[in-house]
């Protein structure tokens, strides 16, 4: 879904964990419509009430109506992104992860926003950014099926290897927010981003081996 948001802002969201709205939403393509919360029960009634047909394209023009109805997007908060896009966009297509990130943590920010983004990326995991920037060029043209194929290997990978077990020990065990990650970002090799690709399952047992979708993709 990071690949569906406009401008590489999905990449910016995924490498920072920054924090965004529900007017972001609708602007990233993550939403279409938006409800206030004092409509929640009037919209269960006319959905209960609506004249469904037996075909599914009548039922999503039914549906669209319907939430198009209850749409107040002029009740959204201001977009905490839309201030910042020329400066993501700029900062993205920089170069490689390596240039991004030191711009990212040698830049004085004058927005708390920017400022907050760019703390959390340089407090995270070298190794989470890598292959947050991996998976983002390798499945750029993937389909949902292929992206989970992929990511559930990667994902094993990830709590097999170290730094996971010490996000969770400097979080929420020790809670010392110190981590000591096995590598810095600069000690990232091919070598090391390919480990995490390997299927720890045995030959044609990865529980999604059936979709015929993944056989797009390389076996690593």
């Amino acid at each position: 879904f990071l690949q569906r948001m406009p401008a590489k802002t999905g990449l910016f969201l995924g490498l920072t964990g920054a924090r965004f709205n529900g007017r972001d939403a609708a602007l990233l393509n993550l939403a279409d419509y938006s409800l206030p919360q004092q409509q929640y029960a009037d919209l269960l009634e006319r959905l209960r009430t609506t004249a469904w047909q037996t075909d599914a394209p009548a039922n999503h023009v039914l549906l669209s109506q319907t939430l198009k109805h209850f749409d107040a997007p002029d009740s959204l908060p201001e977009s905490q992104i839309m201030p910042h896009w020329q400066t993501i966009h700029g900062l993205i297509n920089s170069g490689n992860l390596n240039q991004v990130a030191t711009t990212l943590t040698n830049t004085h920010w004058h927005d708390d926003w920017l400022q907050q983004a760019a703390d959390t990326f340089a407090q995270g995991s070298p190794t989470s950014a890598a292959l947050t920037w991996t998976l983002f060029e390798r499945l750029a043209h993937a389909s949902l099926a292929q992206c989970l194929y992929t990511e559930l290997i990667v994902s094993l990978n990830c709590c097999a290897l170290p730094d996971f077990r010490e996000g969770v020990r400097a979080l929420l065990v020790d809670k010392d927010k110190q981590p000591q990650w096995c590598r810095r970002l600069e000690q990232i090799d091919d070598d090391w981003l390919t480990r995490h690709f390997r299927s720890p399952f045995p030959a044609q047992q990865h529980p999604f081996q059936h979709w015929p979708e993944q056989a797009a993709l390389p076996q690593t």
